[in-house]
């Protein structure tokens, strides 16, 4: 049994499943009996379970059990031979669905620029851009395939020339668990402060965009002390 983005599970419901992983059993919503299990239990999550666990967002008798082997994926920017692989098994399928044929193809240039972008949302990432470029590979071309598709700079995914946000910047002064400390909270400050302004608050949709629970979210506005009136 996968449990993908295991990190996003409501705190409610996380008893449900420690006890569910714990007894080897479940009850089915309107059931009146439970039925076992003989499953093995793999789960995801692109969060910091450990720093979920210390602000109280993930339950640590869910975590130790979860964990009982851990393997950390790296991120795709530390991965960028995969990318050609992955690329090209995603292309296959989205054409596939889309019903061109052959599927596009990438030229060396533009694998290069793939491999160059660092990739913040993962393959998840990697996924959106491939399929949104075969949609409008048939939307362009009448449904047939192009030879190429459009680089990472056609489709926004570098940043725009002009963007004069400031860069974050380290004090190399101070010890280093202070400075990373400060680094995070400047930078989640701005990501959320920059996230609510484009939702118009909307918190919901925001933290859609930001892939993470909803309360999650709120948790860390309220300790980010941003609220509606102070965001300008």
């Amino acid at each position: 049994l996968f449990l993908d983005e295991v990190g996003e599970l409501p705190l409610e419901l996380q008893p449900k499943l420690l006890r569910a992983i714990e007894k080897r059993e479940i009850k089915p919503v309107g059931g009146n009996r439970r039925i076992q299990l003989d499953v093995r239990v793999i789960s995801a999550t692109n969060r910091n379970l450990l720093n979920a666990v210390s602000e109280g967002t993930f339950r640590e008798d869910l975590f130790f059990r979860l964990g009982v082997i851990r393997i950390e994926l790296p991120p795709l920017r530390k991965r960028p031979d995969d990318i050609p692989i992955l690329v090209e098994h995603f292309l296959s399928d989205l054409a596939a669905r889309a019903g061109i044929s052959p599927p596009p193809k990438l030229s060396y240039e533009t694998m290069e620029k793939l491999k160059e972008y660092a990739w913040p949302g993962n393959v998840r990432e990697l996924r959106n851009f491939l399929e949104r470029s075969v949609i409008l590979a048939g939307a362009l071309n009448g449904g047939k395939a192009p030879l190429d598709l459009p680089g990472p700079v056609g489709l926004g995914l570098r940043r725009p020339a002009g963007d004069d946000e400031e860069v974050l910047r380290v004090n190399f002064d101070a010890p280093f668990k202070d400075a990373k400390e400060t680094l995070v909270s400047e930078f989640e400050r701005r990501y959320f402060t920059r996230l609510l302004k484009h939702t118009e608050w909307n918190v919901s949709k925001a933290a859609r965009i930001a892939q993470i629970h909803r309360k999650s979210l709120e948790y860390l506005l309220r300790q980010l002390d941003l609220h509606r009136g102070g965001v300008e």
